[in-house]
């Protein structure tokens, strides 16, 4: 258990999952106050719309009633049959008068809760009568009478029996028009329209069940008497629910009635001195604050449950990726360097140290091989040379003695081989001799090689060498060229049946040393070439397991990849019965400027 707590797995997992839930449960807090704020508003301004219309509505149906009562007192065949002005006397045809001209106003407006409409004069000398129309005097002892001449309102509520809210009756005096008749500018009576409160007042324009609404409303009069209320059981005092109200300042607010959260919105309405209050349950906000709450635990959990797989996961990738490391280190540090697992997948630090590991273990290995390989080739030539040294001066002796011998008997060829061949054991046994010589100093070994090759073969080729002043000076490395020029000889020139020809060229490009062995010989085919290629190219490992003799082109490729890097050596190109390319290239030092 303490290694697993040890473990980068658990560690990782453990700060991905830290790390994560920090801010979600922050965020999740904030969005929770955030979402119920944004609800309680969005409920609030539906709310605050629902009582708009609703007062909107009883506003208009109120201002149409009045508009209608304006109209009936001005209206001229009113008047006219009011005041004996039309062509009969008779009371009963001019009351039908005024009954057809009222009928047409209310004809518009039968559902709007007009109950009745009358017209009530006050001219005794002109009586009139109809079913719109009746005189003053015949209602003097009723008790809506004295209700409407106690105040000087334009409206009043009378009890209705069998009703449970009172009539709502308007009225309106009406006044002579007619400005030449004797009654202009007089009151000639009054009109009252009678209305059903239960209808005007009703959400909807009609009478509805309680049960399908879902708030309450009430309206109530100047005195704070309940006049009208979708709650047809009474169930809240006029008082306390008028006190309520006194303390919204048309906004609406939330507070408790009875026990009741609810939300309370009051306003005036435009007629009447009358004041609309409706409340709303808060049930729903709360339902919908719960379903919040509800929605946004259950989201909580879910991204929990994903962080804690997502972190897994992650953790568990990444541990295996670094374990996959360890164990490329543990292997090296057991000594073995060949490392076969494949890199790290991807682009992050991790895959790049896996890289750069992979990359160093590499130049580690290829280091110590090199350096094994340069010693093994100095063990070789200090064997050479002391192979080389054996008597040195009695080769000397022997080359000076055949030297003397074609002197005496004209035989100067031989004198100059010898010449020759002395140059060549010089260069080579010479002891002060370093492993890098100049250009110039390679060529004067190669060419001593050429003169005698071609003596031997009988002038079979000639030589050209095209050499750039400026680069005899360059640096390279001791018998690169020679192990070359021999291989164009013996390989591509010796057999060719006409006398060909060989180019020794000295060039540079991109600030590299290029020298190229060109030969018109017989040339190799595709395939021999690729094969040759392939064998001087082969690889340090099979180098050390299967050595051969330092002298020919691997030997030369080798040396030179070992001493300037593997983007140089030699490269042989060639052609059937063309003719071979041998190209060698080097870094270039030690030119100087002609």
């Amino acid at each position: 258990m303490r290694q697993f707590k040890n473990s980068v797995f658990f560690k990782l997992m453990f700060m991905i999952i830290v790390i994560s839930l920090i801010p979600l449960l922050f965020l999740s807090y904030r969005f929770a106050r955030l979402s119920t704020s944004s609800i309680n508003y969005e409920l609030v301004s539906s709310y605050q719309q629902i009582e708009e219309q609703y007062s909107s509505s009883v506003n208009r149906r109120l201002e149409r009633y009045y508009d209608i009562l304006g109209q009936i007192s001005i209206n001229k065949t009113i008047q006219r049959a009011m005041t004996n002005s039309t062509d009969t006397e008779n009371p009963y045809i001019r009351g039908s008068y005024v009954s057809q001209e009222v009928t047409k106003y209310l004809s518009s407006d039968s559902d709007y809760g007009v109950e009745n409409c009358m017209v009530y004069s006050a001219i005794d000398e002109y009586p009139v009568y109809n079913y719109k129309v009746t005189m003053i005097k015949t209602i003097e002892n009723d008790s809506w009478y004295y209700s409407y001449r106690g105040t000087e309102r334009d409206y009043f509520f009378t009890k209705i029996a069998d009703s449970v809210w009172p009539q709502l009756s308007l009225t309106k005096s009406i006044i002579g028009t007619d400005f030449y008749s004797s009654f202009y500018s007089n009151e000639l009576g009054f009109i009252k329209l009678d209305i059903d409160s239960e209808t005007l007042f009703s959400p909807y324009g009609s009478k509805v069940s309680q049960s399908d609404l879902t708030y309450q409303a009430y309206v109530l009069s100047a005195d704070d008497t309940i006049i009208y209320s979708t709650d047809s059981n009474m169930s809240l005092d006029a008082a306390d629910l008028s006190k309520k109200a006194d303390a919204d300042d048309g906004s609406g607010y939330f507070t408790s009635i009875n026990e009741n959260d609810i939300f309370i919105i009051k306003t005036a309405l435009s007629e009447c001195n009358l004041t609309l209050v409706v409340l709303f349950p808060t049930d729903t906000l709360m339902d919908r604050i719960n379903r919040n709450y509800q929605t946004v635990f259950l989201l909580i959990l879910l991204i929990v449950v994903f962080i804690v797989i997502s972190s897994i996961i992650f953790a568990k990738m990444f541990s295996l990726r670094l374990n996959h490391l360890l164990n490329k280190m543990k292997q090296v540090e057991h000594g073995d360097l060949s490392i076969n697992a494949p890199p790290i997948k991807g682009n992050d630090e991790l895959a790049l140290i896996d890289k750069s590991f992979d990359h160093m273990v590499n130049k580690l290995s290829d280091s110590i091989n090199k350096n094994y390989i340069i010693e093994l080739e100095k063990k070789e030539a200090q064997l050479h040379s002391l192979q080389l040294q054996i008597n040195p001066h009695f080769l000397y002796n022997t080359l000076e003695t055949i030297s003397a011998i074609g002197m005496t008997s004209k035989v100067y060829s031989i004198c100059n081989i010898c010449e020759h061949l002395g140059s060549i054991f010089r260069y080579s046994t010479n002891k002060e001799q370093q492993d890098i010589v100049t250009v110039e100093q390679e060529l004067n070994h190669t060419k001593d090689y050429v003169y005698i090759q071609k003596m031997r073969f009988q002038d079979k080729f000639d030589v050209s060498y095209q050499v750039k002043p400026s680069l005899l000076y360059c640096m390279i490395p001791r018998f690169i060229l020679q192990p070359l020029v021999e291989n164009a000889i013996l390989h591509g020139l010796k057999d060719n049946a006409i006398p060909g020809h060989l180019d020794i060229i000295v060039d540079e490009a991109d600030n590299n040393l290029i020298i190229m062995i060109m030969d018109d010989g017989v040339g190799m085919s595709d395939s021999e070439v690729d094969t040759l290629n392939a064998y001087i190219n082969e690889n340090q490992e099979n180098l050390l397991k299967e050595r051969k003799s330092s002298i020919g082109v691997k030997n030369v490729n080798l040396r030179i990849q070992l001493s300037y890097g593997y983007e140089y050596g030699v490269t042989i190109t060639s052609k059937k019965n063309e003719g071979t390319c041998s190209l060698i290239k080097l870094p270039l030092h030690g030119k100087k400027e002609v």
